[in-house]
């Protein structure tokens, strides 16, 4: 697991190998390796072709909130009110001024 950028990472570390020679090159070639870091649930759909699981895990960040809390997915997360990454990937919470693409 290689970062590629603030937002996204290679899973399988091609990126530090050599095998891609930039970001670019991972975008191009729509590489199955390319991830977000903190993806929303529908970004993780969008990317994995495959929904959420409702019983994973979660971080979410409502209004008012100075942290991210974790949680459990259940799919029924409001997204107007809190916003929800999975948590899914090796990079932990997001910092606290972070937000969604």
């Amino acid at each position: 697991m290689t970062e590629i950028n603030s937002t996204h990472y290679c899973s399988a570390s091609a990126y530090v190998k050599g095998l891609c020679h930039d970001e670019d090159d991972c975008i191009k070639h729509l590489c199955k390796n390319y991830h977000r870091k903190h993806p929303t649930p529908e970004q993780f759909e969008a990317e994995y072709q495959r929904p959420y699981p409702d019983n994973a895990a979660i971080y979410y960040f409502k209004e008012g909130f100075k942290h991210w809390k974790v949680g459990k997915y259940n799919g029924k997360v409001k997204h107007d009110q809190t916003l929800v990454v999975c948590a899914c990937t090796p990079w932990g919470k997001p910092l606290a001024d972070w937000r969604p693409e």
